[in-house]
């Protein structure tokens, strides 16, 4: 629903029903004396995308425009996720709304080089593992890190999202801004007060994560081996580029290293 609320009378709340396609107009007197939006709904279960069109009429002549979703480098938000989400609404709406198996990704954050064989093995193992939908906790894009393999699996058409805390919301979007040939994805802004490894372990443990991917990696990587749950697969490349520190991580249950 779209809700309306005067700005010099409080409480003087009221909505209109708003169902998917339809198109609401008010003129811009209305935009003056109101504040409207279309509030967040704790119980949605998908994306929402609303579609904002200022007009104002100059001249009679007539005028065209198209609209595009393919544009490179938007960031695509749902509303109800970015604002209301912990890790268990996360769990039970979030990843509900994504296509099944999802795999998530960790590696190496700097030092490693794209073009050699076990990078390249990196992206074939997750590409075989056919996802519905590709995850990672909210690491920043960088041509060097384990993150840049986000841009080739967007350009297969591969549904991608990511989960980050507010605290690391604003370097992480500008981040990815600067990101070229990716299409899009999702952002979940999860606020619980938890550290990076322990946000990645809480979403692991509560979702249904086929398979982890890692290329590489740290004490980052070994805690999810750890970590995760008995029936979450895990696959490790090991590359000879990057800072690595992976020191036992053949030993957890589940986890194959290549």
């Amino acid at each position: 629903n779209i809700s309306f609320q005067h700005l010099q009378v409080p409480g003087s709340n009221f909505e209109f029903p708003q169902e998917n396609g339809d198109v609401f107009a008010f003129t811009e007197e209305v935009n003056s004396e109101f504040r409207h939006a279309v509030l967040p709904n704790p119980k949605a279960r998908a994306p929402r995308v609303s579609v904002i069109i200022w007009g104002r009429q100059e001249s009679v002549v007539p005028i065209q425009f198209s609209l595009s979703t393919s544009a490179a480098n938007v960031l695509l938000y749902n509303p109800v996720e970015a604002i209301t989400f912990d890790v268990q609404e996360f769990a039970e709406y979030g990843l509900s709304a994504l296509p099944h198996p999802v795999v998530a990704l960790k590696g190496s954050l700097q030092g490693l080089d794209v073009t050699e064989q076990a990078f390249l093995r990196f992206v074939e193992e997750i590409v075989a593992l056919n996802p519905g939908a590709v995850i990672w906790d909210g690491d920043v894009y960088a041509k060097t890190s384990y993150t840049a393999v986000i841009p080739i699996l967007s350009k297969r058409g591969i549904r991608l999202a990511a989960f980050v805390s507010p605290q690391r919301q604003t370097g992480f979007e500008s981040s990815w801004r600067s990101c070229e040939g990716l299409e899009g994805f999702t952002i979940y802004v999860i606020r619980d007060k938890l550290g990076r490894d322990e946000l990645a372990l809480e979403v692991l443990r509560r979702t249904e994560v086929a398979c982890i991917v890692a290329c590489g990696g740290d004490h980052s990587v070994c805690r999810l081996a750890e970590g995760k749950p008995p029936s979450t697969k895990m696959l490790v490349v090991t590359p000879s580029s990057g800072l690595q520190d992976l020191t036992g991580i053949d030993g957890f249950p589940g986890v194959s290293v290549l």
